[in-house]
């Protein structure tokens, strides 16, 4: 089996900026059939411009070295290979799972239509009802348990962790010789993460094909990989068999990688003991909401009781589509709840006063779960934060409050000339962060905030968010997938199951 032909030769791999700016510099690696090539480090260090680079999607003000090189089944070179031609590639030889799934959806089409577009790429004999049938069954195998509902939604009416795996159906569609992955289950709870991993391992397996994996989650990358490349700034730090990554990492960065990562999950595994509520700033009675969909209605969440204490963090876990994110979007007035009451500050609210227009004692912010959807792609960095600031303040005292919440987020005022295209996603979703900051919110809304981002990064983050809440007594709702997320920030854990929730109190 190893003498068989590598699917990819990636050989002396540079980028650079039209000034000449090197963002990913001499990187070289191979992929062979039944193989899992796995690419790990910290945000911003050009793992998803590499991945990229192999279709040719990167930035046309972007250039690559004169000297490298991608093969393709030692035939051919992709990086030569006309637009014209390379659209053959793109879908049918090489499937992509991109990073941000609700940019990758176009938001005005349904599912089932976006998904039969895939066939239009490839010419093929099957009838539109086989071609339904065949979808139904790719994601009956991503874990859909009701797909023909699936298929009548929005991008927009489903969770990030079934968005996250609709682009896997399709990057499977037509069985691919080379799969990219670019962090595909960072949107997934860890037991959809597990099953997702395992399909895809199996599918390279029986169809022969290669997996170009992405991903900061190192125990996803000790599940799914073969190999392992770890990249910082832009540069190969090492490239070694999983086997001999995980026993003995030769770069110091790969090192320290680990040993956070060891760190990490020491933590996660710990027992968290239990104390008693403080007051709550906000409270939820029998909070319900349902939608009809093709004239079924269907429950988002129902009957929901749930107290966030002032100037702590209420952590919301469960598996993807249980009805989290609908929930924030309810709190924060981008869905209405029809039934059920709000207490805050011990005053009992009816939904007309909490959605009243002018109605926002508590200033809350949200932090969305895909940043790069949420950040206008036409703006740049500096517009994009103003318009979260107060119209009352001077021009001056805007400018410092701009920069103070970027030093808290550990960001240059150099990134306020730049628009979100130029950021990576852990990146987009710091500036995101900064965003919500700016208001001086009592109650921040956090939608898997730490998702997208490596584990030097997720401390930070984690580390940040408690700094900021112990100056400012802000509390958080937060969901997330991570336990270690949950183990080092949450004070109360909510449980959520088909729209219910349940509460274990919780303090690490």
């Amino acid at each position: 089996m190893h003498n068989l032909l590598p699917i990819l030769s990636v050989e002396n791999l540079s980028i650079m900026t039209d000034k000449h700016k090197k963002l990913v510099e001499d990187i070289s690696f191979q992929i062979n059939p039944r193989k899992c090539l796995c690419i790990v480090g910290e945000s911003g260090s050009g793992k998803s411009l590499t991945a990229l680079s192999i279709a040719q999607l990167i930035s046309r003000n972007l250039i690559v070295h004169p000297k490298s090189r991608v093969i393709w089944k030692q035939e051919q070179d992709l990086l030569l290979i006309p637009e014209k031609k390379m659209r053959t590639f793109r879908g049918i030889k090489i499937g992509f799972v991109f990073q941000d799934a609700l940019s990758a959806l176009n938001p005005v089409l349904q599912i089932q239509y976006q998904l039969l577009e895939c066939f239009g790429v490839k010419s093929t004999r099957k009838k539109p009802t086989e071609q339904v049938d065949s979808i139904i069954h790719l994601l009956k195998k991503m874990g859909f348990e009701d797909p023909e509902k699936v298929l009548l939604s929005y991008p927009h009416q489903i969770s990030g962790g079934q968005r996250q795996r609709i682009l896997m159906a399709m990057a499977l569609l037509h069985d691919p010789d080379l799969i990219i992955a670019d962090e595909p289950t960072t949107a997934l709870d860890s037991e959809l993460q597990l099953d997702i991993v395992d399909k895809l391992k199996t599918h390279i397996q029986e169809k022969n094909s290669a997996l170009l994996f992405i991903t900061h989650d190192l125990d996803i990358a000790r599940r799914i990989s073969d190999d392992i490349l770890v990249m910082k700034s832009g540069k190969m730090q090492e490239l070694q068999t999983r086997e001999d990554f995980f026993k003995q990492p030769v770069s110091s960065y790969g090192k320290l990688l680990l040993a956070i990562h060891t760190q990490q999950k020491a933590v996660s595994e710990k027992i968290a003991t239990s104390r008693l509520p403080t007051t709550p700033l906000l409270s939820l009675r029998d909070f319900s909401m349902s939608v009809t969909t093709h004239k079924t209605d269907f429950s988002l969440f129902r009957q929901v009781n749930l107290d966030i204490p002032r100037g702590e963090t209420v952590v919301l876990v469960g598996n993807s589509g249980s009805g989290k994110t609908s929930l924030l979007k309810a709190l924060c007035g981008i869905y209405k709840a029809q039934t059920g009451s709000i207490i805050l500050d011990n005053r009992s609210l009816s939904l007309t006063e909490f959605y009243h227009p002018d109605y926002n004692p508590l200033k809350i912010s949200v932090v969305f779960q895909d940043p790069a959807s949420s950040l206008n792609p036409r703006w740049p960095i500096q517009d994009i934060l103003e318009e979260g600031i107060d119209e009352k303040l001077s021009p001056k005292e805007i400018q410092a409050r701009i920069q103070q919440v970027l030093q808290l987020v550990g960001l240059g005022r150099q990134v306020l000339h730049h628009y979100p295209t130029a950021f990576s996603g852990g990146e987009k979703q710091r500036i995101a962060i900064a965003r919500s900051l700016l208001s001086e919110p009592q109650l921040i809304l956090l939608d898997e905030p730490t998702s997208s981002l490596d584990m030097f990064t997720q401390e930070k983050m984690i580390t940040l968010l408690k700094d900021i809440q112990m100056q400012t007594q802000v509390s958080y709702l937060l969901v997330t997938h991570s336990p270690w997320v949950e183990r080092n920030i949450a004070d109360h854990v909510y449980h959520m199951k088909a729209g219910c929730v349940s509460t274990t109190l919780q303090i690490h």
